[in-house]
């Protein structure tokens, strides 16, 4: 929306009308950015309120990295903030797949290691109590 002329406020208030419905407390921030903007504050102000009242990790690198853009910078971070935080979700993922990798060996031991155990060593074990035991 940026790139198409309309201002921050605009933006705002026309991405606050989009996610109503998927997202209504994001929507709801937004909406409030969008009216503090509109009585006096400015950009990087509203952004920083924000941040406080959400408390969400993401959101404050967001609004640190647009109120360090400046106005001028708006579109480029906005472009380039997706990017990382794909990265980020993705680093996030792969190291919850290794600690539940991790946690799944003692099960494996433990539960599926006999069973296996039991049923490849056990036609044996039968057979070589059939020859010997009379």
């Amino acid at each position: 929306m940026i790139e198409a002329g309309l201002s921050p406020a605009e933006s705002l208030a026309h991405v606050s009308k989009v996610l109503r419905h998927a997202h209504p407390d994001l929507s709801d921030e937004l909406y409030l950015v969008n009216r503090e903007m509109r009585a006096g504050y400015l950009l990087g102000e509203a952004l920083c309120n924000l941040s406080e009242r959400t408390d969400v990790g993401e959101i404050k690198v967001l609004v640190d990295a647009l109120v360090q853009g400046g106005p001028l910078g708006v579109v480029r971070v906005l472009r380039a903030y997706p990017n990382s935080l794909r990265i980020v979700r993705h680093q996030r993922a792969r190291a919850q797949a290794i600690k539940a990798a991790i946690k799944l060996v003692p099960a494996l031991l433990f539960f599926v290691g006999p069973s296996v155990l039991i049923v490849t060593f056990g036609p044996a074990l039968i057979t070589l109590m059939r020859t010997w035991l009379p």
